[in-house]
């Protein structure tokens, strides 16, 4: 974790931007280690990326979904592709007003010229495509309430969504201007008491 990381993890928040990767996932793993080991606080997940790599992203999904305390996502500009399948993992999800959300179908970009040229390579290649667009649709129905085939659809057409239009479609819960806009719904029980 670099010097940074950890000053920001200190006021329980977490920064990903750029292309998430392995680097990525072994920073949220440690983040989330650490912080489970103080009590498990609210943490807030800032995310400005135009996503990345699919593994890491669903690993960091998974240690985000698991870690017990409340996850705040919040989106700066961009949240793409991997980076909007991460949001998902948080509690509260929120974008400040010109921020574009982006789903899209996955896509393999290591493939080499023997699998192309061998079919029985090149069918397992299509199906583990196929295997990981299943969780990545499965991930945002469950969370959007969409049925999988309008998620599908929707990926489909590489679909880069304005705040606006990332609320209605139910990828984030909140359009914000100032991170004291931000009403979680336990904050917002909290405020009443």
């Amino acid at each position: 974790m670099t010097k940074q990381e950890e000053d920001i993890l200190r006021d329980n928040r977490l920064f990903l931007g750029d292309d998430i990767g392995r680097k990525s996932f072994f920073y949220v793993r440690e983040a989330i280690m650490l912080k489970m080991s103080q009590g498990n606080p609210t943490l807030t997940i800032h995310l400005s990326s135009n996503g990345g790599d699919v593994a890491p992203g669903r690993d960091i999904f998974d240690f985000l979904k698991y870690y017990p305390g409340k996850k705040i996502g919040v989106g700066h500009a961009l949240v793409a592709s991997t980076a909007a399948i991460v949001m998902q993992a948080c509690d509260w999800r929120v974008v400040t007003p010109y921020t574009n959300v982006l789903i899209h179908s996955v896509s393999g970009t290591r493939i080499t010229l023997e699998v192309i040229q061998n079919s029985d390579k090149m069918k397992k290649f299509v199906e583990e495509l196929e295997r990981v667009q299943g969780i990545s649709t499965q991930i945002l129905s469950s969370r959007t309430k969409k049925t999988a085939k309008q998620i599908i659809e929707i990926c489909e057409q590489d679909a880069s969504m304005s705040a606006e239009e990332a609320k209605e479609f139910g990828l984030i819960d909140q359009i914000i201007v100032t991170e004291a806009d931000i009403r979680a719904p336990w904050m917002v029980k909290e405020e009443k008491k």
